[in-house]
């Protein structure tokens, strides 16, 4: 995978650098979270949580961005994520290095290191989430190929004045030696490309301009959503795993109410024949003259073990200032998770709550 990722970031930074000189709006942008949680993390013991502190970068980020002509535009992004954070090694890395090119009004082609296309609320930028992170079926379904955010090469495009959209691609998925988050092991051979596919459809005048989980009473939409993604013949030496993503969303948002309800499984065919999935319900209300959001969350995720008793249910409830919009907001959180016995973090620790507090500065 680190070679591969090499070489498509080798072929971005040609053709940035072949268009460098007709390009003069390049941009920069600069995005920094501080973060802090407090209450129940892991103890050393194991046998329960203790009440502590953590401060610490949660996202930096550094984005260059143009677009040479009308019809080609790039992004370069460099992140630097969860630094001070406890039990978390923190480093630089190339996050986005990817170009799109406009063929005809309905047809565009993407190439390079970027999110893939599935499962809406991965695909929304965290900098407009409505909660602080993303939900555990989210984060578990973006990581049944690996790195969510991964080489790959996609057809996307919106047709009828943006009522359907579509995005079909084509992925390396888990590779030899990548480790997998899902099962424990690392890959010891794939030989089948990943297939992934998403589609979107809203009425006349209700066409999403851009994923947001918060439009701040701006505009106004509704989206039902349906995507997938494939990978067969995923092996763990004698083992050998077909991987399928399903999942579908339904999302809207209209003076101020901003509304959004995901479904994510994994089908995971092989020797466990296992299926973790969920979903979530997430509303806001965005209140102008204040610039106060609050909004709650509920969350149900099956992990699907073969004994059973293994539910994870969060109940979630923020509080989001905008002193400048999303240039600058202050957002607090509430996260109460109660742990069936197989899904416990801690021994004879049933629930966890934490207390999540972070700003964003975007210029």
């Amino acid at each position: 995978m680190n070679r591969q990722r090499s070489l498509w970031t080798f072929l971005v930074l040609l053709t940035l650098i072949g268009s460098a000189t007709a390009d003069n709006s390049i941009k920069f942008k600069v995005r920094i979270q501080p973060r802090l949680d407090l209450g129940d993390h892991k103890g050393a013991a194991g046998d329960g949580y203790a009440t502590r502190l953590d401060l610490y970068i949660r996202r930096s980020r550094l984005e260059v961005s143009g677009r040479p002509t009308d019809d080609m535009f790039y992004v370069l992004g460099a992140s630097g994520d969860r630094a001070g954070q406890r039990g978390s090694s923190a480093g630089a890395e190339l996050n986005y290095a990817f170009v799109n090119y406009r063929l005809a009004p309905s047809i565009e082609v993407r190439a390079g290191l970027v999110k893939l296309p599935y499962s809406r609320s991965a695909l929304v930028s965290s900098s407009r989430l409505l909660l602080i992170e993303r939900t555990q079926t989210v984060n578990t379904a973006a990581s049944a190929f690996g790195s969510y955010i991964a080489p790959h090469l996609a057809l996307h495009g919106r047709w009828h004045t943006g009522a359907i959209g579509y995005s079909l691609a084509l992925m390396d998925g888990l590779q030899p030696g990548d480790a997998d988050r899902l099962s424990g092991q690392n890959v010891s051979a794939s030989g089948t490309p990943g297939l992934v596919g998403r589609f979107e459809i809203s009425p006349d005048g209700w066409v999403e301009g851009g994923e947001s989980d918060s439009h701040l009473g701006v505009g106004r939409h509704l989206t039902v959503g349906v995507n997938g993604a494939l990978q067969s013949g995923i092996e763990f030496g004698a083992a050998t795993e077909d991987r399928l993503v399903i999942g579908g969303d339904i999302s809207f948002h209209q003076s101020g109410v901003s509304f959004l309800s995901e479904y994510l499984r994994v089908n995971r065919n092989g020797a466990d024949d296992v299926a973790p999935a969920g979903w979530y319900t997430q509303v806001g209300v965005y209140i102008a003259d204040l610039k106060l959001e609050p909004a709650v969350r509920f969350e149900r995720y099956d992990a699907d073990l073969p004994g059973g008793s293994d539910v994870t249910t969060a109940y979630t409830g923020g509080l989001n200032w905008y002193r400048h919009g999303h240039d600058l907001k202050i957002m607090a959180n509430v996260v109460h998770s109660r742990f069936q016995r197989a899904v416990r973090e801690q021994d004879g620790a049933g629930s966890r709550t934490l207390l999540q507090l972070q700003n964003q500065m975007y210029f």
